[in-house]
């Protein structure tokens, strides 16, 4: 029998899938849960696989025969015990956002040269039209993906959401007008946007997302 890492079977059975992989060392699980409540509240078939439990979803991976999209959490952790490539290698997205690089895993990554390169491999496997979607204000993440090595991508960066805070409320600034949300902070603000530009990438519009 063929025996595959946990990584490797999710990619068997996603080939025929758009994959889109949401990197980073923090808000890969905010992101992603953010897509997965704007695709569930538009109908959309879509499978996933999670790091974390997400209310309103039963289980951290779904596998479908009938999705053509997956949502991949890609962890930077070691595959497994004998592949001590990360995880989110094994996917090969056809879109893929980063977060932001802080170093982590020094068990694995002994210090942060090695670490900002797995980084590198993920973008460097982006197929030609592509999309890389970035935080622009991480500085490490910025300088490596501006050098050109991923030319033949779709380059979008990405900040915090244009946002504004009254009576404790976080209201986000939008061309339709100004939405009150339930999440708050700058972080989440980073996270919110990132996820709204991955939708327009797969066919939700801004307004479907807000």
């Amino acid at each position: 029998l063929k025996i595959y890492s946990f990584p490797e079977y999710i990619f068997q059975n996603s080939q025929n899938k758009q994959r889109v992989v949401i990197a980073g060392s923090h808000g890969k699980t905010s992101i992603t849960a953010m897509l997965m409540h704007v695709l569930k509240f538009h109908g959309r078939e879509f499978d996933y696989v999670l790091g974390a439990y997400v209310k309103g979803f039963d289980t951290t991976v779904r596998l479908s025969d009938d999705a053509n999209l997956i949502l991949i959490e890609g962890d930077e952790y070691a595959t497994s015990a004998d592949d001590l490539r990360p995880k989110f290698l094994h996917y090969k997205h056809h879109i893929c956002a980063v977060s932001g690089i802080a170093w982590d895993h020094a068990n694995i990554y002994p210090n942060q040269a090695d670490y900002i390169a797995q980084f590198q491999k993920l973008l460097a496997l982006t197929p030609k039209a592509g999309s890389i979607v970035y935080y622009n204000k991480d500085k490490n993440l910025k300088n490596f993906v501006k050098k050109g090595t991923y030319e033949d991508a779709n380059l979008i960066p990405y900040e915090a959401h244009s946002h504004s805070i009254k009576d404790g409320k976080t209201i986000l600034k939008a061309k339709k007008g100004k939405i009150e949300v339930q999440i708050f902070g700058k972080h989440n603000m980073e996270n919110l946007n990132a996820a709204k530009v991955v939708s327009l990438e797969i066919g939700i519009t801004e307004e479907q997302f807000y």
